[in-house]
């Protein structure tokens, strides 16, 4: 298992691309999640989720 180690956003803690998935730190409010979601899948060239 792969991940990137790299902080995309202040919210974001890591991508991992091979399973598509992805973890916001626990701090970050909820209304953030559709936007990390949408940063994330638009990084990796994918609309759907």
């Amino acid at each position: 298992m792969t991940t990137t180690g790299v902080i995309l956003t202040d919210h974001l803690r890591y991508v991992d691309l091979k399973r598509k998935t992805f973890k916001i730190v626990e701090s970050a409010p909820i209304s953030l999640l559709d936007e990390c979601r949408e940063y994330v899948f638009s990084f990796m060239g994918r609309e759907d989720i």
